[in-house]
């Protein structure tokens, strides 16, 4: 199975701006992370540690150069490289004076190709340290940390349970039979029967859905499971891609 390392962004923000941010930032293989919320700016990034935060102004509880020192400041995070999106060019003088390290800024409205350029420059630095992510929908895995999040929510996983979601992020809509299931977590050798694969995938469907989010494990009648975000009605809506943010 292949993985494909994925830098997390945090793009902290009014919200359909910052959802806009994130279905570009998706189609270049980002994982995004989204906040409407300035209390929580600290708070989440110090939980998921991204590789870059992009801070939009969040009127009228502060500004993002506000927010940017405040990240700057604390210890845990002030590596982490900023991109702050002004409004007025004015502002960027505070950028000056301020003298704040590892921020950039880029001022609206600019292009999508702009944003992503400007995020692959940031990066850069950080990519030679990322550890390996796996992500489907609004489940991330982080390999490198053992961890699974929905959303901005924790998952508590067991070892096995661990490692039979991994399987099925590893090529999401694929129906796995309960036997490949088995051989690929359990091993060909050892004797389990078919059916506590399916005591497994219950607490894990339980353990994604714990907090009323729609289910995404699917079973497949008589043949297994898959991963699939197409559930009962459910369909992944993204904004359509516009030419200036």
């Amino acid at each position: 199975m292949t993985l494909a390392a994925k830098p997390v962004v945090l793009l902290a923000g009014e919200n359909n701006f910052a959802g806009l941010l994130a279905y570009i930032v998706e189609q270049e293989g980002f994982v995004s992370l989204l906040t409407d919320d300035p209390d929580e700016v600290i708070s989440l990034a110090e939980a998921r540690r991204p590789y870059l935060i992009t801070l939009d102004d969040f009127p009228p509880h502060g500004s993002a150069l506000a927010m940017r020192e405040k990240i700057l400041a604390n210890s845990r995070l002030g590596h982490i490289p900023v991109m702050v999106l002004l409004t007025d060019p004015a502002e960027t003088e505070g950028l000056g004076t301020r003298h704040l390290e590892r921020t950039d800024y880029l001022l609206k409205p600019f292009s999508p190709d702009q944003f992503i350029a400007r995020l692959h420059h940031l990066i850069r630095p950080t990519r030679e340290s990322e550890g390996q992510v796996l992500s489907f929908g609004d489940i991330v895995m982080e390999l490198d940390a053992h961890r699974v999040y929905r959303g901005k929510r924790s998952i508590h996983l067991s070892r096995v349970e661990y490692q039979l979601l991994m399987h099925l992020l590893g090529r999401p809509r694929c129906v796995f039979s309960r036997e490949e299931l088995l051989a690929a977590v359990w091993g060909q050798n050892i004797h389990v029967i078919a059916r506590t694969v399916d005591v497994h995938m219950s607490r894990i469907r339980r353990a994604l859905s714990e907090c009323g989010e729609p289910n995404c494990i699917r079973t497949v009648r008589g043949t297994g499971y898959s991963l699939d975000t197409e559930l009962d009605g459910i369909v992944s809506r993204r904004p359509e891609r516009q030419h200036q943010t």
